[in-house]
């Protein structure tokens, strides 16, 4: 018979033998899922079951079209490299079963003109694997050695920026992509390796496209000099922005504090014309009525860029009117009679594209490439502060440049980087995560009753609930903004304008209008100083300096401004 003292030792070694035969297991599966690597960091992939990606052999770019013609049934095509249909990639609609679409490729694949694509998913971003990666290596490694190391893998590579340590290399097939890009992160004089995605992200906006009743003209006119705005702007719209202040009876339930107190910063100052803001979206309407003598202009052209297409030129499709809109919350003109009021419609606009949604039902595409390329694009453009109203898939490339921008933009005293928090409830997202990492501002969501957005807040919009984390910088309104969208979409001029712009994205603008008010009070300021001067001016909405749920509060554009009077 056994002792009590063996039985006991022998349980306990069945259960620690389970326990670690389990944990064992665990990483195993763990280990065997695919991943690239972010810094030092693994970030696992999980297949997609519900996307399908397929690639054209470059023989085929400009026949495939009418050789495969169920094709267009079941995929769109996006083109990452803007003017390179050898590099086209089709992406199944979200109208179509995996099955069908890859029916759709049979053929194609057989005759081997045609091979899919590895596609994963992240959260809500799909992640498309192109034949393509981006190296950096360390500083002290020669252009020899650079070169040896690539030449194993690929013999198609070029710098980027101009770099010598920097490059893009383009392998044969899609399949190896994270296998050699793993592979050169091992190496001892790489500083990263990883795939440019094509990254799909799902938006969250609005779906109310009702407009109300626009409302008779608000008081005024007002006297566009500072010290002297006492009354509402003669826009027709600016008694529904409640965001920007709710004094003159804007149609919205809440608290009357609940908004940026924008009336009281006018009279110190409505924005300078020296200070830019470059709008990084997909796209921003040049022609559109409440914008045309927002942007910057250089020998009598507006200064834009296309960061997908690397055109000086830039022009959102018809279905792309998020950066329109992130742009009328900004800097829409005031006092106009027509329309709304920017936050700072003094200021000057930079459109600079680097997603598109164009072709892709699904979301927003865009590379870490397009966006490391836009973000230093709007240094070189003269960018006093960057709004990024989006998500993406983590990248070290991308990472550099927002570091770059945050602390040698501005000739060394740094560009002002603002990013929306994100719209799932969850942690935030990143980039706007950086915000721990550099001097950059993170931006959640209230709405009208001065309350951070969620899912069962007042406003009773339950499909979204503002993002939160240590991260977060400050808040400002998100829910249902009046903003700028695509000019005379369908015809209609009574479509300028949409009354529903939610989210963090909505929320973001806000913020870079206010550091490009504080920017235009003090131009010689640092971006770290703006940034802590945002937050130190902020309403609480809560005890304690920071919270997770609001950062260090909402932001309150009287005070960072240093105006009189304020609340």
């Amino acid at each position: 018979m056994l002792s009590r003292k063996l039985v006991c030792v022998m349980r306990n070694t069945v259960l620690c033998a389970t326990a670690i035969f389990s944990l064992t297991m665990l990483c195993i599966g763990q280990e065997d899922r695919p991943f690239y690597y972010y810094g030092d960091q693994k970030i696992y992939l999980t297949p997609s079951t519900s996307t399908v990606a397929a690639k054209i052999q470059p023989s085929l770019s400009t026949t495939y079209q009418t050789k495969y013609t169920t094709l267009s049934n079941y995929f769109r095509a996006l083109d990452p490299s803007g003017s390179r249909p050898d590099l086209r990639i089709l992406v199944s609609k979200n109208d179509a079963s995996s099955t069908k679409a890859t029916a759709a490729l049979s053929t194609g694949l057989e005759a081997k003109e045609i091979f899919k694509v590895p596609v994963y998913k992240i959260g809500k971003i799909t992640l498309v694997v192109q034949n393509e990666m981006i190296v950096q290596f360390k500083p002290d490694t020669t252009e020899n050695t650079r070169e040896a190391l690539l030449k194993k893998f690929s013999n198609n590579y070029r710098h980027i920026d101009g770099t010598p340590e920097k490059y893009l290399v383009t392998l044969g097939n899609p399949e190896s992509t994270l296998r050699v890009s793993n592979t050169l992160h091992d190496n001892h004089s790489v500083e990263y390796a990883q795939p440019n995605f094509l990254s799909i992200v799902a938006p969250i906006e609005g779906t109310h496209w009702n407009a109300p009743d626009v409302p008779e003209n608000s008081p005024g006119p007002l006297d566009a000099s500072p010290g002297n705005v006492s009354v509402a702007p003669s826009d027709p719209l600016f008694r529904r922005q409640w965001n920007l202040d709710n004094h003159f009876g804007n149609a919205q339930d809440g608290k009357a504090s609940a908004d940026i107190s924008i009336i009281k910063a006018w009279n110190k100052t409505m924005g300078s014309d020296q200070i830019r803001v470059a709008v990084l979206d997909e796209g921003v309407d040049i022609n559109h009525p409440d914008l045309v003598n927002s942007f910057a202009m250089q020998d009598g052209k507006v200064v834009q860029w296309d960061a997908i297409l690397e055109s000086d030129s830039q022009q959102p499709a018809a279905t792309e009117s998020h950066g329109t809109r992130v742009a009328g919350v900004i800097a829409a003109t005031a006092n106009n009679h027509i329309g709304i009021a920017g936050v700072a419609p003094g200021v000057r606009i930079i459109p600079i594209r680097m997603g598109s949604r164009e072709d892709s039902a699904d979301g927003v595409w865009t590379t870490p490439l397009i966006v490391d390329q836009a973000i230093r694009k709007a240094i070189q453009l003269g960018a006093d502060v960057i709004n990024a109203s989006w998500q993406m898939s983590k990248a070290d490339v991308v990472d550099g440049a927002i570091q770059y921008a945050a602390t040698k933009g501005r000739n060394g005293k740094g560009t002002v980087v603002v990013c929306a928090a994100g719209n799932d409830g969850g942690p935030v997202v990143y980039p706007a995560q950086l915000a721990s990492k550099f001097p950059i501002i993170a931006v959640g969501a209230t709405n009208s009753w001065d309350d951070v957005k969620t899912r069962d807040s007042k406003d009773k919009e339950t499909f979204w609930a503002s993002n939160m984390g240590s991260e977060l910088t400050v808040v400002a309104p998100g829910v249902g903004i009046v903003t700028t969208t695509n000019h005379s979409v369908g015809g209609d001029s009574n479509n300028d304008y949409v009354y529903d712009f939610d989210g963090t994205s909505s929320a973001a603008p806000q913020v870079a209008g206010v550091a490009a008010l504080v920017l235009s009070v003090h131009p010689d300021w640092t971006a770290a100083r703006v940034r802590e001067h945002i937050a130190n001016t902020a309403t609480k909405l809560g005890t304690g300096q920071h919270s997770d749920q609001w950062g260090f509060g909402r932001v309150n554009a009287c005070r960072a401004v240093e105006a009189l009077n304020c609340n």
